[in-house]
């Protein structure tokens, strides 16, 4: 192989994995992936130190308020038996009580968690009927 051959060959590998990494690097940003309240309470690297992290939860029933400041509510996040206060700073949501929530922010170090992002997580409209009948 002569010198401009091998040149171009190495080039094209270099580019070809920095753009295999920094695909990789957008899917890992795009997943997924939440944690439950006991986990996000539970877990050391979870402070306000962390990064941005997503945590699993519903509304209670009659804890939205409106704070004196435009666009920032209150609220409070529950899973089984797990609460977490959150403070969510964007546009007023409309989510059934019934309906799993995501948001995504930061847990401070008084206990609450700071939000501007609230994801209603896609329930399948299509799950199992327990008479066994089908269902569109």
């Amino acid at each position: 192989m002569n010198k401009k051959t091998q040149t171009l060959t190495i080039t094209i590998l270099v580019i070809f994995v920095g753009l295999t990494l920094i695909a990789i690097g957008l899917m890992r940003a795009n997943f997924d992936y939440y944690m439950t309240i006991e986990q996000l309470k539970n877990s050391p690297s979870t402070s306000s130190s962390a990064g941005v992290v997503r945590v699993l939860g519903r509304i209670s029933p009659d804890s939205w308020k409106s704070v004196a400041l435009p666009g920032v509510y209150t609220f409070v996040l529950e899973d089984q038996d797990q609460t977490l206060p959150v403070e969510y700073t964007g546009a007023p949501i409309n989510v059934a009580a019934d309906r799993s929530i995501v948001v995504e922010g930061r847990y401070s170090d008084n206990g609450t968690f700071i939000s501007k992002k609230i994801m209603t997580k896609c329930e399948s409209k299509y799950s199992a009927n327990p008479k066994g009948d089908r269902q569109p």
